[in-house]
């Protein structure tokens, strides 16, 4: 069933993403055509032209990348807060699964606007034999990787990509834990999300602070020895770190969401 409600969250999501990633691919190959006019034809009219393109490319960059999060809050508002909850909570699905379905569709649109934004700019700057030593490089980084850190290059892979995907759910619970918490109640619920979502970054923020203070000693103890006597594990202690420091504010999230959907939910 989770497969089922993917799918449904995509193709819904996927009315606004895709002409938004074609618009800003179109932009970036304009982008490049403008520039090459420019590059021959000095004029003010090419020249400004060019300007608004450029102009108009960076705003698409960035606006691909926010409207993402936009879309992620808005959908698990309007798809499980409102009208259409009434009709998602009566599926034969758990909240476990409307929640990882919501999540693992952002998680998929962030990817995307990563590599459609990097294809875009690939675009836009394009030169001609550009990418003709990529493979070459990409196969010396490979070697060097084996010969200098064996297993370790690996590793830092699997740690760099776990903290990746663990952050990006976070980030995602860090909106959808002030929404379920003020949807919980009977009136002036946007407003008490939003009250919701400072206090939860502000507590955020106090456990950050203090959590490094009272870790300073360790860090003191064992990572900087670490680093001294062995820059590669003290890096794989950085990425188990943040990873581990990830996990813990995700599952506490999560646990809140799921409690208050689960529990609190009011869609009166």
């Amino acid at each position: 069933m989770l497969g089922k409600l993917m799918k449904y969250e995509l193709r819904a999501t996927g009315r606004m993403m895709l002409p938004l990633f074609l618009l800003t691919l179109l932009l970036g190959v304009f982008t490049r055509m403008s520039t090459a006019v420019v590059q021959h034809t000095h004029t003010n009219i090419t020249e400004s032209l060019n300007m608004l393109l450029i102009f108009a490319f960076v705003l698409a960059l960035v606006g691909t990348a926010v409207f993402s999060v936009v879309l992620m809050v808005v959908r698990f508002r309007n798809n499980l807060m409102t009208d259409e909850g009434y009709l998602m909570f009566t599926l034969p699905v758990s909240v476990h699964q409307l929640l990882w379905a919501k999540l693992l569709v952002s998680m998929l649109w962030f990817v995307a606007v990563f590599c459609v934004d990097a294809l875009a700019i690939l675009l836009a700057i394009y030169e001609d034999g550009m990418l003709a030593g990529l493979p070459e490089f990409i196969r010396s980084a490979f070697e060097n990787m084996d010969r200098y850190y064996a297993v370790n290059g690996l590793l830092y892979m699997l740690e760099f990509l776990g903290v990746l995907l663990v952050s990006m759910v976070t980030a995602c619970l860090l909106f959808y834990a002030p929404i379920s918490i003020g949807n919980s109640f009977a009136t002036h619920k946007t407003l008490l999300s939003v009250v919701f979502y400072f206090v939860i970054q502000t507590v955020l923020q106090i456990v950050t602070v203090f959590g490094f203070a009272f870790s300073a000693r360790t860090v003191n103890d064992v990572i900087m020895p670490s680093l001294a006597s062995s820059p590669t594990r003290a890096a794989h202690l950085l990425f188990l770190s943040v990873l581990g420091y990830s996990l813990i504010i995700g599952t506490i999230l999560y646990v809140l969401t799921w409690f208050m959907l689960r529990k609190r939910l009011n869609l009166q």
